[in-house]
């Protein structure tokens, strides 16, 4: 080796100037779901589809998590799939859920004619709560706020589709059996384990859409479509854009009186900005 040579304890490698250090990410996000399931419902309901978070995200399933409890997150959000037996009836649950900073759920249901409003020691767990449960008595006005499901956000909604062709379609949930079975035959019947954009389409195509099912309704309304829908209470008490509610053997008199359904040209719109507030809300305790 010369005099001129630059020893080994000197040597400085070269790195490009796109070199980039192996650093933790500022900040970890852990979204859930109910994943590992056929429901287009509850898979296209998380706001981990529509929503950028600060940090890095990932997605994982809700029951599996829950099960197995989960610490490694500074953040964790939940929302599609998990409804008000959770939060209310078991939320001991929840205590298995354990990120660094906050717990958020997003646009989740919680409160039914049948339960309590949520427990004081659980609201506390969270740092904010998305309800799709319009005035219902968990609501207030800080902590639960009103948040439709984020499903909404879907771009599948702003696709230009053509005016209904049926009359009337029907979109059953597939773990709600109708009785007689053949109550629907004479109308076009699609459940609720489909692709999504097909979903959309099949509910634009009715002029009047029959439903058992809460994302039926939801989605339904939200493409501006009257509906009719088979299920009165539980989960679907609180809802804002209010259908026609008639037992399943009522349903052509209900039909007979369309005229008198309310559609909601608006719903879209509404339900979209109410997601934008409650971003907003959620950057701004993640910045905190």
């Amino acid at each position: 080796m010369s005099d001129q040579s630059v020893s080994e304890a000197e040597y400085i490698p070269f790195k490009p100037s796109n070199y980039k250090l192996d650093l933790p990410a500022a900040c970890t996000n852990l979204f859930l779901n109910a994943r590992n399931t056929s429901n287009v419902g509850d898979l296209y309901s998380t706001p981990f589809e529509y929503f950028t978070l600060r940090g890095e995200s990932v997605a994982a399933d809700f029951w599996t998590t829950i099960n197995s409890g989960e610490d490694r997150f500074d953040n964790i959000i939940v929302g599609g799939g998990v409804f008000w037996k959770n939060y209310v009836r078991m939320p001991m649950y929840y205590e298995r859920l354990r990120p660094r900073k906050n717990l958020f759920l997003w646009g989740v249901g919680i409160d039914t004619p049948a339960t309590r409003a949520v427990p004081e020691g659980f609201m506390e767990r969270c740092a904010l709560i998305g309800s799709r449960d319009f005035e219902g008595p968990s609501i207030e006005g800080k902590k639960v706020v009103f948040c439709p499901c984020a499903s909404a956000m879907n771009r599948a909604f702003d696709i230009s589709r053509p005016p209904p062709v049926h009359e009337v379609v029907c979109y059953l949930h597939h773990n709600k059996p109708i009785d007689p079975p053949d109550l629907f035959a004479a109308y076009p019947t699609m459940n609720n384990y489909g692709d999504f954009t097909e979903t959309l389409d099949f509910l634009a195509s009715g002029k009047v859409v029959i439903t058992n099912s809460y994302h039926g309704l939801y989605w339904a309304t939200l493409l501006g479509r009257k509906v009719i829908c088979l299920e009165g209470g539980g989960k679907f008490a609180h809802f804002k854009w209010t259908p026609a509610f008639v037992k399943a053997a009522d349903h052509k008199n209900a039909l007979a009186n369309a005229d008198s359904i309310s559609a909601y040209p608006h719903a879209l719109d509404e339900c979209r900005s109410l997601n934008m507030s409650f971003y907003q809300k959620v950057m701004s305790i993640m910045a905190e």
